[in-house]
């Protein structure tokens, strides 16, 4: 006979977020490979703060359906970095996609761009539980992942993407937890201002 309708509402959200995981693994292993074995990037000058607007307008109808406010101070500095756009937009769209996914509904993402000498950074941050202090030395590497606010666990290759790009850029990726919240704050060499 049929199962109740909480349970087969329950197996079906089960099985579409199985899907969802399967096919972030199945578009993330493929990318994590081919950044392992690039040497070095074909770079080019890059508006550091152009390509983090638009990793926020193709990240907004996610924040919004969680309803999530990212906060952005205005006017970010103009920073040029040598970068290939494609492999910067995967970096940043990785990071910026963790911040929503740990984020609890309805908080906020804090974002900023900084210039220190003849480096730029880009801290972000969600206000979600953080990370276990054991886990974050361990964070950016495949399949080390933390536990989601909805209780999933993530994949950890966002991060590993993430880290790989800024390496190949001679850049660095760090990871803090905030209280409240998780911060990946991630650095790359900038051109003179």
């Amino acid at each position: 006979e049929p199962p109740p309708d909480a349970d087969r509402e329950r197996f079906a959200r089960h099985v579409v977020e199985q899907r969802d995981r399967l096919h972030a693994l199945v578009e993330r292993l493929p990318a994590l490979s081919r950044l392992e074995a690039q040497a070095a990037p074909s770079t080019v000058p890059t508006r550091l703060d152009d390509a983090l607007r638009q990793a926020l307008r193709e990240l907004r109808p996610r924040c919004e359906q969680r309803q999530l406010r990212v906060g952005e101070p205005q006017p970010w500095p103009a920073v040029t970095v040598d970068a290939e756009p494609e492999a910067l937009a995967l970096l940043l769209h990785n990071l910026l996609g963790n911040a929503v996914d740990f984020a609890p509904t309805g908080s906020a993402i804090a974002l900023d761009l900084q210039r220190h000498g003849l480096e730029a950074t880009v801290p972000v941050r969600d206000h979600g539980h953080g990370v276990p202090e054991g886990l974050l030395a361990q964070l950016g590497e495949p399949f080390v992942a933390s536990t989601k606010p909805d209780g999933r666990k993530g994949s950890g290759l966002g991060l590993a993407i993430a880290r790989q790009v800024a390496t190949l850029h001679r850049g660095r990726l760090a990871f803090d937890n905030a209280q409240p919240g998780f911060r990946a704050r991630f650095t790359l060499p900038s051109h003179s201002p």
